[in-house]
């Protein structure tokens, strides 16, 4: 099919995702007979209507629209937004989870805990794999909170020292270290 789509999270309530969704030709003869799109969950269970988008006909550009998906009830932490663009003879379908990924911050801190999934039926197996993930992810059962940023790295000719770091960000020792080793490697140092 001569179109690509993309997702864009715009945000997420309890039930309902707002979100961004772009049609692109990729070639000059796209020809589009209609797109839709729809919150399911995993098993591909509809979690609320299926919204036909207003397109259809030959694509000279990118479209963008904005979409609210309400699901019936609150949205499984597992939901997911689908969109599918079709034609006579082919489509093309796109789906992404309907929860905002973290960001870098929290991705490299580990300070967002996954919200609404429950990890028991996972861990409650083998208590000695609980206790190991605890130690490696102790956000995983207590998460961190942290507020705003508590200091900027300002440019210097060389990164600071690891316990320089670890008492300016409230990290661990080898964290610290890992983050000077990354500082000199963009220093080129």
């Amino acid at each position: 099919m001569d179109v690509s789509l993309d997702i864009r999270l715009l945000g997420r309530d309890a039930d309902r995702v707002t979100c961004e969704i772009t049609v692109t030709p990729t070639s000059s003869r796209a020809l589009l007979d209609g797109a839709a799109v729809q919150l399911v969950d995993m098993a591909g269970g509809a979690l609320g209507a299926r919204s036909l988008l207003p397109l259809s006909g030959r694509l000279r550009g990118p479209v963008a629209m904005q979409v609210e998906l309400r699901s019936e009830g609150d949205l499984p932490a597992d939901a997911l937004v689908v969109v599918a663009a079709w034609t006579g003879r082919d489509g093309v379908r796109l789906q992404v989870p309907a929860r905002p990924p973290p960001t870098l911050h929290d991705f490299v801190r580990g300070s967002r805990a996954p919200q609404g999934v429950d990890l028991s039926p996972v861990l409650a197996a083998d208590p000695a794999l609980i206790a190991r993930v605890e130690t490696a992810f102790p956000w995983v059962t207590s998460p961190i909170r942290s507020g705003d940023a508590v200091a900027v790295l300002e440019g210097r000719e060389s990164p600071p020292s690891a316990s320089d770091l670890a008492e300016t960000f409230d990290l661990h020792e080898d964290e610290a270290s890992w983050l000077r080793d990354l500082l000199a490697e963009d220093d080129g140092a």
